[in-house]
C-alpha cells in the first residue's frame, strides 16, 4: 500500500511536465488527469498480483463443529443422512475456505478502493477548482468579448456618425463652393454694371462738357458781338444785314440777297461773310472768275480780322474751283493752307482724302478717312452728323471707293 501511495504521489508531483503556456487551473487539471491514468494502471497491476497465491499469512477459518448423536436417531436415518451430511460438511469447509479467501481479497480491494477514492476525491477537488477557475477565466474572456463587441458597436455607430458628419461637411463644402460661385458671378455682373454705368456716365459727362463748351462759346460769341456792337455799331449792322441776305438767298430771292450783301459791305467793307456769299452767288450763275475774286477777298479779310474758320471756308471754295478745273496741285496747296487755319474741319479732311486718293497717295488719304470715321462717333452732335455725312460720300466717291480694301483695315 505504501508503494502504491508513493507511486501516486510521485506521479502527481513528478510525472506531470510543466507547461508555461497553460494557466494555473489548466495545469492542475492536466496533472490530475495524468495522476488518474497512473492510478488506474497501478490498480490493475495490484489486483492482478493479489489474486495470485501469496505467502502472506492468512487468518485460519474455524468452521463450526457439527456433532450428531447417532444414538439418538434411528440407525436407518443416521445411515441415510451420514453421506449427505458428510458431503455438506465438505462443501461447507470448501465454501468457508473460499469465503475466507474472498473475504481477505475483498478487504484488500476495499482498502485499495478507499485509498483510490480519497485520491480521486482530492484530485476531483483540484480538478473542480481548476474547472471553476477555467470557467471564471472563460467568463472574463466572455465579458471581454462582450465589451469588445460593445466597443466595436460603438465604433460602428461613431463611424456612421462620422460618415454623416463627412457627408454634411461635403454638402456644406459644395454649398460654400456654389455660394462662392454665385457671389463671384454676382460680383462679375455687378462689376460689368459698374463699368457700364461708368462708361455711360463718362459719355454723358462728355456730352455735358461739349454742351457746356458750346454754351460757353456761344456766350463768348454773344458777348463779343455785344462788345463789338458797342464799340463798332457799323460792323454789327453789317453782320445783321448779311444774315438777312442769307435768308433771302436760301429762299431763292437772288436780287434781294444781292442788294442786302452790297448794303452790308457799305456798312463794313471788311465783312468777309458778305464776300463769301457773293462768291457763292457768282459760282451758281457760272461766273467762275468773279467767284474766285470774291472768295479770295473774303479770305484775306477773314485772316486780317483773325477769323480762321471763315478764312478756311473761303480757301475750301477756291480749292474746289481748282479741283473741278483738274488743277490738283493748286487745290492741294489751298487745302493745306485751310487745314493750317482750321485743323478740326471735317470738310477739309474729306477734300484732302479725295485729292490724295486721286494722286494715288493712299496712305495719306487713309489717314484723313480714318479721322473722319473716328469723328463719326464724336460726342458732339454737330461734328458727329457732319462726319457721318462725309462717311457716306467716301463710300460713294469713285476714287475713294477704290480704297475699300484699306477701309476694311481701319
Amino acid at each position: 500500500m505504501t508503494g502504491i501511495v508513493d507511486a501516486i504521489i510521485k506521479s502527481s508531483l513528478g510525472g506531470y511536465r510543466y507547461n508555461p503556456i497553460l494557466s494555473d487551473g489548466e495545469r492542475t487539471a492536466k496533472a490530475a488527469e495524468s495522476s488518474l491514468a497512473i492510478m488506474k494502471e497501478t490498480r490493475d497491476a495490484y489486483v492482478s498480483d493479489r489474486y495470485r497465491p501469496s505467502s502472506t499469512a492468512v487468518v485460519p477459518y474455524h468452521p463450526p463443529e457439527i456433532n450428531i448423536d447417532l444414538a439418538s436417531v434411528g440407525d436407518s436415518v443416521a445411515r441415510e443422512l451420514t453421506p449427505a451430511l458428510s458431503d455438506l460438511v465438505q462443501g461447507q469447509r470448501g465454501l468457508a475456505h473460499s469465503v475466507q479467501g474472498l473475504g481477505y481479497i475483498g478487504q484488500q480491494a476495499l482498502q485499495q478502493h478507499r485509498l483510490q477514492t480519497g485520491q480521486l476525491g482530492q484530485l476531483t477537488a483540484e480538478a473542480r477548482a481548476a474547472y471553476t477557475q477555467r470557467e471564471r477565466l472563460l467568463g472574463y474572456v466572455g465579458e471581454s468579448v462582450e465589451v469588445q463587441n460593445a466597443i466595436r458597436q460603438q465604433m460602428g455607430l461613431a463611424n456612421i456618425q462620422l460618415s454623416g458628419i463627412d457627408a454634411g461637411i461635403s454638402a456644406m463644402h459644395s454649398g460654400i463652393v456654389s455660394a462662392l460661385g454665385d457671389i463671384s458671378l454676382d460680383i462679375q455682373n455687378l462689376t460689368d454694371e459698374v463699368v457700364g454705368f461708368k462708361l455711360d456716365l463718362l459719355s454723358k459727362l462728355d456730352d455735358m462738357q461739349a454742351v457746356f463748351t458750346w454754351a460757353a462759346r456761344e456766350t463768348i460769341f454773344r458777348l463779343t458781338a455785344i462788345n463789338q456792337a458797342i464799340r463798332n455799331p457799323r460792323q454789327v449792322k453789317s453782320f445783321e444785314t448779311w444774315k438777312l441776305a442769307e435768308r433771302a438767298r436760301a429762299v431763292g430771292e437772288v436780287e434781294v440777297a444781292s442788294k442786302l450783301l452790297r448794303a452790308s459791305l457799305d456798312e463794313n467793307p471788311t465783312e468777309s461773310r458778305s464776300y463769301t456769299s457773293l462768291g457763292l452767288m457768282a459760282l451758281n450763275s457760272g461766273d467762275i472768275s468773279a467767284a474766285k475774286d470774291f472768295f479770295d477777298t473774303g479770305g484775306k479779310y477773314a485772316e486780317a480780322n483773325e477769323e480762321p474758320s471763315l478764312s478756311a471756308t473761303n480757301l475750301i471754295y477756291l480749292a474746289r474751283i481748282e479741283y473741278y478745273n483738274r488743277h490738283l496741285p493748286q487745290a492741294l496747296t489751298l487745302l493745306k493752307k485751310a487745314h493750317a487755319s482750321d485743323a478740326a474741319n471735317v470738310t477739309i479732311w474729306f477734300e484732302l482724302a479725295r485729292i490724295y486718293a486721286e494722286l494715288r497717295q493712299t496712305d495719306r488719304a487713309k489717314e484723313y478717312v480714318k479721322a473722319i470715321l473716328v469723328f463719326a462717333n464724336h460726342p458732339n452732335q454737330r461734328y458727329r452728323q457732319r462726319a457721318i455725312g462725309y462717311t457716306e460720300q467716301i463710300l460713294s466717291d469713285p476714287f475713294l471707293s477704290l480704297m475699300s480694301i484699306h477701309l476694311k483695315n481701319i
